[in-house]
């Protein structure tokens, strides 16, 4: 992270818009596994780090938001409702489902796509993915020629994440969860262009590799851990998926303090300057963030701190 503490609101450069999907899988016995890949030791952006699939929206995402179906799926067809909310000016919000499934697919070849009567399509489409790789072909004229429909039947909305104005390079980034069957579960392999070593992990497994700096995680990965930690304990997805979909999911925009180290204050920081907070806000983001309120970088590392 580079920040700037000489950058003003009005002067900080504009956000670009997102998309990330959290891929979860759980077993018959109930244990809740996470995808993760390392980034290429050689990408300008956040090298050798531990990350969820996921990119910045294209153009082409805006022309495919008709082509994103809910189909099959009625209790987590609700859960997309909010999307619907988020006042975007020059962005149908569906861009944000077809990029986030896109870059799963591009990255670690899962595909969540139907067909025209909504029934799932589990197809080898790997020529196609070396393919869209390779620019060949776009995502677009993929999904078209196919018959393809973008699939949000087993997806949530989960969170928005805003990188701080005093930084160089700004994302704002909205995060998804999505349940994986079996099938797919087996399926998930990165490109080994961008991502490498892609696995599911416990998120037991996860913490530990990372307390052995075995792992490199970055605060919004490192939060989204450590929330699914508190809110996935003893339930099935689904279950889970309809506990957060009550929340409003306010944008999370850390706050950076530099003293002897570099701290981020989390919105549920009774030290976070909010500019307009009000009880719901303050209620969501204690329920949603949990006990840990920000986040230490020490040696190199950042650490979850309550």
């Amino acid at each position: 992270m580079f920040f700037d503490p000489n950058v003003s609101k009005e002067s900080a450069k504009k956000p670009i818009l997102a998309a990330t999907i959290v891929l979860l899988h759980q077993s018959q016995s109930g244990e809740i596994k996470v995808f993760l890949a390392q980034r290429s030791e050689q990408s300008k952006f956040m090298p050798g780090a531990h990350v969820f699939p996921g990119g910045k929206v294209e153009d082409d995402d805006n022309i495919l938001c008709d082509r994103v179906r809910i189909f099959h799926n009625q209790l987590l067809q609700t859960h997309l409702h909010p999307i619907e909310f988020f006042n975007f000016e020059t962005i149908n919000p569906n861009a944000l489902i077809v990029a986030a499934i896109r870059e799963s697919f591009e990255e670690i070849g899962l595909l969540f796509v139907v067909d025209e009567n909504g029934h799932p399509v589990q197809k080898d489409f790997s020529q196609h993915r070396i393919k869209i790789r390779n620019k060949a072909i776009s995502f677009a004229d993929f999904l078209k020629t196919e018959q393809l429909f973008i699939d949000a039947g087993h997806l949530q909305y989960f969170s928005r994440w805003v990188t701080p104005f005093q930084e160089k390079k700004r994302f704002d980034a909205h995060f998804f969860l999505a349940h994986v069957s079996e099938e797919q579960f087996t399926q998930a392999k990165t490109d080994n262009e961008e991502m490498f070593f892609g696995s599911f992990l416990t998120l037991e497994d996860i913490f530990l590799m990372y307390e052995k700096q075995n792992l490199i995680l970055m605060p919004p990965t490192l939060k989204t851990l450590d929330q699914l930690v508190q809110i996935s304990q003893n339930k099935k997805i689904e279950d889970f998926f309809h506990q957060i979909w009550h929340q409003p999911h306010l944008p999370i925009q850390p706050f950076p303090v530099i003293n002897k180290n570099l701290s981020l204050l989390l919105p549920n920081n009774a030290c976070f300057p909010h500019e307009k907070s009000t009880e719901e806000s303050q209620k969501y983001y204690c329920n949603a963030l949990g006990k840990n309120s920000f986040l230490l970088l020490e040696d190199g590392k950042w650490l979850l701190k309550e």
